[in-house]
């Protein structure tokens, strides 16, 4: 992967996570969060981690079999990751919350994913 189009990347997946949430909270309550897009930002510090992460991931995969791995364990760690960043964000402080639940599951599924890819192929 290019520098140009790590760089690109990492922006894009760092602003996918406060992007989503400002999303949800805006299709459950028709408006934005009373501190608007600076509520988002709590998600920031969670997306960040899993973006690098998964950029480190994917370049040290190789194979197009790890790189689906790690990709896959992303996606299945979304939707708990989900849940566990807006419920972990409430019962701890909110950046603590999202780090532990939020960034938790997708960094635990792309490593298992990748760890999977990589013991199939050998």
């Amino acid at each position: 992967m290019r520098a140009t189009g790590a760089v690109l990347s990492f922006i894009a997946l760092s602003v996918l996570w406060p992007g989503l949430q400002l999303l949800v909270f805006l299709v459950r309550f028709g408006r934005l969060p009373p501190g608007g897009f600076a509520d988002g930002l709590v998600f920031l510090p969670m997306s960040v981690i899993a973006a690098i992460i998964l950029l480190v991931l994917w370049t040290r995969a190789g194979t197009r079999q790890r790189k689906a791995g790690v990709a896959l364990g992303y996606l299945l760690g979304s939707p708990v990751a989900l849940v566990g960043s807006l419920i972990g964000g409430l019962m701890l402080p909110a950046v603590i919350g999202t780090l532990l639940y939020g960034a938790g599951p997708l960094v635990v599924g792309m490593l298992a994913g990748y760890a999977l890819a990589q013991k199939k192929a050998s």
